[in-house]
C-alpha cells in the first residue's frame, strides 16, 4: 500500500548538494548562529537553509531548541526550506521530550510540505513505535489527505498511542472515508482510543455515525459519554435529543456541559425546553454554558427566562446575559425596555448595557 501511495505523491526534485567545506561564506554563517545578536542569528540561518547542503541540517536541528522564539521559527523554516535534505531529522525532532522541539520541527515540515509526506507516510508503518507515533500525528496536523489508507490501518495497531493518534488525524482530515473504520475503533478495550474515535466522528459529522455515537452515551468511562454528547451536537441531528436528556440530570458537571452544548448545537425547538432549567442549575459554569445554548434558540421563551439573570450577584452571568440578549434583535429590544421601568440596581445597569449594545449593533446593520 505504500506503494501506491508514494506513487501518487509528487517526490522532491533533489538539488545537488553543495559542499559546506567549499562555500566561502558557509563557516561564516555557521558562526553567526552563536551571535550575540538575534537579528543576525535569524539571518544566518535564513541563508543556511537556502544553501540546500545535508551537512548543515544537524547545525539548524540544534536551534530548534533555542530558547528565542525567533531563531527557533527561523531554524524550523529553514529546515523546512531545505525539503528532502532535513525531512528524516525532522521527523526525528518530533519526538524530542521538549514541546518547544516537537512545535518547532512541525513548523519546519510544514514549510517542507509535498518534499516531507513520502517520508511521513513511510514511517507511520515504522516499526519503531516513538517513530509511527510521531509521523500519524504529523499527517493529521498537516493535514496530508493522501495518508487516509494508512491512517487506517494505524486504527488496528498493537499500540495504543498510536491507535488513538490515528483516530485523531483522521478527525483533524475530516475522513469521511474513514467513518466505517472508526466505527469499528468504538470497540477497542482502551478507553483512550474509544474517546479518540468518537471526537473524530464528531469531526467529520456524518450522520451514519448518529446511532453508534447515541449508544456511546452509555460508554463505561465518562470521558467518553462526554464526547459523544459533543460529537451529536456537531453531527446535528436531531435524533440525538431524547438520548442526551439523561445527562441533563447527571451528577457530573462535564456531562451536564456536554449535552446541554449539544443541545443548543442542534438548535431544535424541543431542545429549548430542556435547556432553559439549566438556567438555575447550581454550578456556574454549567449555567454560563446553558446561556450560551439558549441564545441560540431564540424566542419569546428564552428571552423571559433570561430577563431574571440581570440581577444575578455574579457579573460572568449577568455579562453572559447581556451577551445574549444584545444578539436577539427587537424581541430582546421590547424586553429590555419594560424591564428598565422597574429594575434597580444591578438589574437595571445590565439591562442598559444590553440595550446600548443591542443599538450599536442595529446602527452597523444600518
Amino acid at each position: 500500500m505504500n506503494e501506491a501511495i508514494l506513487k501518487e505523491l509528487p517526490q522532491p526534485k533533489k538539488k545537488k548538494a553543495i559542499v559546506a567545506s567549499l562555500e566561502p561564506g558557509v563557516e561564516a554563517l555557521l558562526t553567526q548562529l552563536g551571535s550575540a545578536d538575534w537579528q543576525t542569528r535569524v539571518q544566518s540561518a535564513e541563508r543556511l537553509g537556502e544553501i540546500q547542503e545535508p551537512a548543515l541540517v544537524q547545525r539548524l536541528i540544534q536551534n530548534l531548541g533555542a530558547t528565542d522564539f525567533r531563531m527557533r521559527r527561523a531554524a524550523a523554516e529553514a529546515l523546512g526550506h531545505m525539503g528532502a535534505f532535513s525531512t528524516e531529522e525532522l521527523l526525528g525532532a518530533l519526538t524530542h521530550k521538549s514541546d518547544l522541539v516537537r512545535q518547532a520541527a512541525l513548523s519546519g515540515l510544514r514549510v517542507a510540505e509535498k518534499a516531507a509526506y513520502p517520508t511521513l507516510i513511510v514511517a507511520a508503518q515504522s516499526k519503531q513505535v516513538t517513530r509511527r507515533r510521531a509521523s500519524v500525528e504529523a499527517l493529521g496536523m498537516l493535514r496530508v489527505l493522501g495518508a487516509v489508507p494508512v491512517l487506517m490501518e494505524c486504527l488496528q495497531d498493537t499500540d495504543t498511542e498510536t491507535r488513538w493518534r490515528a483516530a485523531a488525524a483522521l478527525g483533524e482530515l475530516r475522513a469521511l472515508q474513514a467513518v466505517e473504520g472508526l466505527i469499528a475503533g468504538l470497540q477497542d478495550g482502551e478507553g483512550q482510543v474509544r474517546w479518540a474515535v468518537v471526537t473524530a466522528l464528531g469531526q467529520i459529522a456524518d450522520r451514519s455515525a448518529v446511532e453508534v455515537l447515541i449508544g456511546c452515551l452509555q460508554d463505561e468511562l465518562e470521558l467518553v459519554r462526554a464526547a459523544a454528547a459533543w460529537a451529536l451536537g456537531e453531527v446535528g441531528d436531531s435524533r440525538a435529543i431524547f438520548a442526551l436528556t439523561p445527562l441533563l440530570c447527571a451528577s457530573s458537571v462535564d456531562l451536564r456541559r456536554a449535552a446541554i452544548l449539544a443541545l443548543g448545537k442542534l438548535g431544535d425547538p424541543a431542545g429549548r425546553a430542556l435547556v432553559l432549567p439549566a438556567l438555575q442549575d447550581s454550578n456556574l459554569e454549567v449555567r454560563l454554558v446553558a446561556i450560551e445554548a439558549a441564545k441560540q434558540f431564540g424566542g419569546k421563551e428564552t428571552v423571559r427566562a433570561l430577563l431574571p439573570l440581570l440581577g444575578e450577584p455574579e457579573p460572568l452571568l449577568r455579562h453572559a446575559v447581556v451577551e445574549a440578549l444584545s444578539g436577539m434583535g427587537t424581541l430582546a429590544e421590547t424586553a429590555l425596555r419594560a424591564r428598565l421601568r422597574t429594575a434597580t440596581g444591578w438589574a437595571a445597569t445590565a439591562a442598559q448595557e444590553a440595550l446600548d449594545r443591542l443599538w450599536r449593533e442595529q446602527r452597523k446593520a444600518a
